[in-house]
């Protein structure tokens, strides 16, 4: 899911950009750069939602695995990972304004993220470089999350570090929100830099 909601995030974006209509979408939103990404990506934030809820449904109720935290617990994590992920999403595009280099950047990022979480192999024998590494993917800090909460039923303390983890990610679009207004504005900002 994370690959898809960071692949989305930049294609929908990504793609006013490429047909020139960004110019067109920032009018409409007022020529707010919140608003406007805001208004596009409220609707996959609330599909992708919908299926983390569907795939916890599927796990807790339907398969019966022991779910050991409440439901609100489950559905603030859940929420907080899909708009950590668009975050992300939203920084590549912003770094990278040319879509097919914005998609190779999530690409890179979602399948590294699968490599460095932990899923495959423990973070704790990883050498120490990898190890800080980790904490750089969203998906690293719900499936610790999922673990001292959901499958443990650890308190919220153990937790809480990773509920601040995922909320950081939130402001990574704030660092190049500047940037992405420019591409929206001038749709053809990386081939000029090229040019120039």
């Amino acid at each position: 899911l994370q690959l898809f909601i960071l692949m989305i995030t930049v294609y929908s974006i990504g793609i006013e950009i490429r047909e020139k209509t960004s110019r067109e979408w920032l009018r409409a939103s007022g020529k707010s750069i919140v608003v406007a990404l805001t208004g596009k990506l409220l609707p996959y934030t609330v599909i992708f939602f919908v299926l983390m809820m569907f795939q916890n449904f599927m796990l807790y109720k339907v398969m019966l695995i022991p779910m050991q935290t409440s439901i609100g617990w489950l559905m603030f994590g859940s929420l907080l990972f899909v708009l950590a992920y668009q975050a992300v999403g939203i920084f590549c595009i912003g770094l990278l304004p040319l879509m097919r280099h914005a998609l190779n950047l999530a690409a890179f990022y979602g399948i590294l993220a699968l490599t460095l979480c932990g899923f495959s192999f423990p973070i704790e024998a990883m050498p120490p470089v990898f190890q800080y590494w980790a904490s750089a993917f969203p998906v690293r800090h719900y499936m610790h999350i999922f673990q001292n909460q959901v499958l443990t039923g650890f308190e919220l303390k153990y937790s809480i570090v990773s509920y601040l983890y995922l909320s950081i990610f939130l402001l990574l679009p704030l660092i190049i929100i500047n940037r992405l207004k420019s591409a929206l504005i001038y749709q053809n900002f990386i081939e000029n830099v090229h040019k120039n």
